[in-house]
């Protein structure tokens, strides 16, 4: 889960490096690294909580 944060970082830095140069391209790569990002660090977020809950329950 640790490329999670930089997917999403990636992704961010390659929108905004599209819109200051039009002649780059990969608008869908970079959007896809910041949804796949995303989606990594809830599902590690959610496992987390889970195994808090989990241990607190005990």
């Amino acid at each position: 889960m640790i490329p999670a944060p930089f997917a999403v970082l990636c992704g961010l830095l390659a929108i905004r490096e599209m819109r200051r140069n039009p002649k780059k391209h990969g608008l869908g790569r970079a959007i896809f690294g910041i949804v796949c990002g995303s989606l990594a660090m809830l599902a590690a977020a959610l496992a987390m909580g889970v195994g808090m809950l989990k241990s607190l329950a005990g």
